[in-house]
C-alpha cells in the first residue's frame, strides 16, 4: 500500500508493486508516471539498503533472490516527490 505522504515527501507517486508479496521477483509500472529518472530503493526492518536502481517510465522488474524472505520498505524517488510502501517477500 502507499503509506505517504511524509515529513520529507513530496506528493507520492502512486505506483504498487505487483505481485506484493513477491517471490523471485515484482513488477512496477512507471509508464503512465511521464518522463524521468526513478530511483528505487529496498530497505530492510534496520534501515540498510539491500536492493538500489533506476529506471525510466517503463515497466520494471525487480529480481529478489538474493533478498531474505522478509519485510521491507520500498522507497520511489522521482524529482521531490516520494513514496514509501511495505514489500513482502516470501519464498
Amino acid at each position: 500500500y502507499n503509506s505517504g505522504p511524509c515529513n520529507t515527501c513530496l506528493d507520492p507517486i502512486e505506483i504498487v508493486p505487483y505481485p506484493n508479496s513477491a517471490n523471485a521477483s515484482f513488477k512496477l509500472d512507471f509508464r503512465e508516471h511521464g518522463e524521468g529518472t526513478f530511483y528505487i530503493y529496498i530497505y530492510d526492518g534496520n534501515a540498510n539498503i539491500v536492493y538500489q536502481g533506476t529506471t525510466i517510465n517503463v515497466e520494471k522488474t525487480v529480481h529478489t533472490e538474493d533478498i531474505p524472505p522478509g519485510t521491507y520498505y520500498l522507497h520511489i524517488h522521482k524529482g521531490d516527490e516520494v513514496t514509501y510502501q511495505q514489500l513482502h517477500i516470501n519464498r
